[in-house]
């Protein structure tokens, strides 16, 4: 799966236009969170296809488009379960780029997590991946 970020101005409503672009080009939204840092905005979105996507978000040429693999995998919702995810990645060599909640309830948490080396952490995390 892939996930987008979108580097831009915070002085504009960011998410608002980029949902937008999305619609109009008919891809689905799967996840997004967006957050302000200063004068930046960064947001993350999962989609049906990203191809398709990162073509109708270029059309904003002073974002700054970054698109990347990440494992989607499913985990108990309780203390400790991010530790346990990352230290049976840090066993493997394996270093987490960003690491994200999709969606959570009461019993289980879907996580996406980009990684340095994908198909030793697709290996490590085998039994929990779900996308």
């Amino acid at each position: 799966m892939k996930q987008i970020t979108i580097l831009a101005r915070s002085d504009e409503d960011t998410i608002a236009e980029a949902t937008l672009l999305l619609a109009n080009a008919g891809v689905n939204i799967d996840s997004i969170t967006g957050e302000h840092y200063g004068s930046q905005a960064i947001i993350n979105i999962t989609v049906d296809n990203a191809e398709v996507a990162l073509y109708a978000l270029q059309k904003r040429l002073d974002w700054q488009i970054v698109s990347e693999d990440v494992v989607i995998v499913k985990v108990k919702d309780e203390i400790g379960a991010l530790a346990k995810l990352a230290g049976r990645l840090a066993a493997n060599d394996v270093m987490i780029r960003s690491i994200r909640f999709i969606e959570r309830n009461e019993k289980s948490a879907l996580v996406a997590v980009s990684i340095e080396n994908t198909q030793t952490g697709r290996q490590a995390l085998r039994d929990i991946i779900v996308g």
